[in-house]
């Protein structure tokens, strides 16, 4: 602000100077509060993008983001990663005997298990309907059963209305299981799915790929026989 000397025409344009100026500084904080808010709301918009509204978790789009960039950190330091696939069991039936409100409070409380059960760096995600997925960054398939065998335990024991909830999941790594992230995501489901023929409540890990690739070809042999 300039100082006003005098009434004269001088003295007025200071005023209306000064004037401007307050008006000016006045508009610019008004601005600077609403570009604030405007990052703010983007900013929630982006975690909301990101984020699974029922559980809290990450959600499928997140997970997909986290595992090509682990696998695109393996290729240059060659550390590799796991991936759980687990499935809450009977959940159908579990929603056709007590409604979809309990089947929702049981999808939260194995998030809130899973998510207390893993590390920071973790990402832990609803991978869709009662699945969720884990990756486990610089973990190889062994330290990740031992962790999945963990999980299944504390569901298995954790109480929730009406009866008792338990897990099946399936256990797979890179570059084992496979050299992208939908091979291992497809490995760590087909475990997934052969512990729930198994008898559910079970923790089993993917075989090798070259153990898989032989038994596939064996299977093929056959059916050309046949």
């Amino acid at each position: 602000d300039l100082p006003v000397a005098g009434s004269d025409e001088v003295g007025y344009l200071t005023k209306v100077f000064n004037g401007m100026v307050w008006r000016l500084r006045e508009g610019r904080q008004e601005l600077d509060a609403k570009n604030e808010k405007l990052l703010q709301q983007n900013e929630e918009l982006e975690k909301l993008s990101l984020t699974d509204g029922l559980t809290g978790l990450a959600n499928r789009r997140f997970l997909v983001q986290q595992l090509n960039e682990e696998a695109l950190r393996y290729r240059r330091t060659k550390k590799e990663f796991s991936v759980l696939m687990a499935d809450v069991d009977h959940f159908k039936q579990y929603n056709d005997t007590f409604g979809h409100p309990a089947g929702d409070e049981v999808l939260k409380k194995v998030a809130r298990i899973l998510q207390t059960a893993v590390r920071e760096v973790d990402c832990v995600a609803r991978y869709g309907g009662e699945e969720f997925c884990i990756m486990l960054p610089e973990t190889g398939a062994t330290g990740a059963a031992i962790l999945a065998e963990r999980i299944c335990a504390r569901v298995a024991a954790a109480e929730f209305p009406g009866q008792k909830i338990t897990l099946s999941l399936g256990v797979a790594s890179l570059p084992d299981n496979g050299d992208t992230p939908d091979a291992v995501i497809a490995a760590a489901d087909e475990a997934l799915y052969q512990a729930k023929r198994e008898g559910r409540n079970r923790v089993l890990k993917a075989p090798p790929r070259r153990i898989r690739e032989r038994s596939s070809v064996r299977e093929r042999n056959a059916k050309k026989k046949s």
